[in-house]
């Protein structure tokens, strides 16, 4: 019986709408909600199975047309999962892959929540080490229209880990915390986490986006925050070229990770969340964490812009 092989970190990869439409896959996955963006992807990819994971909340808004979309193309639907149904589910998905020659997993991020997001690339991560064959993941994103953001502050309700994976920060023996954030136009949420973790430092990742209307909402949320923190440490990436953006989020880790505990709190597109989870995910050695206003959120459906990011992770066997 041949030993497992072992897998370096991945290569980490921008990708455009031309490279997954002829990819290939082995499976597709879907989130099922209620935003118009839920079936951005369906029908642009090429998948030998799919799969639409439902929610045990939220069927409203536009939920019925994209259920009836999802099995008209002939998604299977997995529907009415908590978190943990969701995770044991996604969980059955990968193992079912064969371990025969290398697969190709299509994951579209845009309605996953930010728990799911990081149990897909938690799992995604585990799987890969334990296939003797290559593993090739391709993430996409279909950033939103714009909308113009609420002007009034919430309390923010939920606040921690946004998975257990991801609460490296707690493990460490240092006295002080460095926060990096991914900004939203959320109005003052991401002041309010700086509050609560008391954060010696501070860093801020700010979105330019193709839809030039999110940058001036950016800026006038969370403005008194910026006015508070160095400019030097606030850093404007690309929406559109999630790589760099991983390689940018993993040196600036690197710089303070020696005298801090890191937290990683990725308000913001999606896209950035998933570069979090990623750069987390192959140190090992910070946190992610979430931030959710709760139940003072009022579900709002979110319909697709004509701009659309990829982002592939290649896992490649050790021989």
């Amino acid at each position: 019986m041949s030993s497992r092989h072992t897998f370096v970190r991945p290569k980490v990869v921008s990708i455009e709408e031309a490279d997954w439409q002829k990819g290939n896959y082995d499976i597709s996955v879907f989130a099922l909600g209620f935003e118009s963006r839920s079936t951005s992807f369906l029908g642009k990819v090429n998948a030998k199975g799919a799969i639409a994971y439902g929610f045990d909340h939220g069927h409203q808004m536009e939920y019925e047309l994209n259920l009836k979309l999802f099995q008209s193309a002939g998604v299977e639907v997995l529907d009415f999962l908590s978190d943990n149904d969701f995770e044991v589910a996604f969980r059955q998905t990968l193992s079912a892959l064969p371990d025969d020659n290398q697969k190709k997993i299509f994951v579209d991020v845009s309605c996953f929540t930010r728990f799911r997001l990081a149990a897909i690339v938690h799992e995604l991560f585990i799987h890969a080490g334990s296939r003797h064959q290559d593993l090739v993941v391709d993430f996409a994103y279909a950033v939103a229209k714009f909308e113009k953001p609420s002007i009034f502050r919430q309390p923010n309700t939920v606040v921690g880990p946004a998975h257990r994976a991801f609460a490296g920060w707690s493990q460490g023996n240092y006295s002080s915390t460095a926060t990096i954030l991914g900004l939203g136009y959320e109005q003052d949420q991401a002041i309010g986490v700086v509050e609560y973790l008391q954060s010696g430092e501070v860093w801020a990742f700010s979105p330019i986006s193709p839809v030039d209307e999110y940058k001036p909402a950016v800026a006038k949320a969370n403005e008194l925050l910026l006015s508070e923190i160095p400019p030097s440490h606030v850093i404007e990436y690309d929406v559109c070229s999630p790589a760099s953006v991983v390689t940018t989020l993993e040196s600036v880790v690197r710089g303070l990770t020696d005298e801090h505990s890191v937290v990683l709190v990725p308000f913001g597109p999606k896209i950035f969340v998933l570069c979090t989870l990623i750069v987390a995910a192959i140190r090992q050695d910070v946190a992610v964490w979430r931030v959710s206003q709760g139940s003072h959120i009022k579900p709002h459906d979110r319909s697709a812009s004509h701009i659309k990011v990829g982002l592939r992770l290649i896992f490649r066997a050790e021989n």
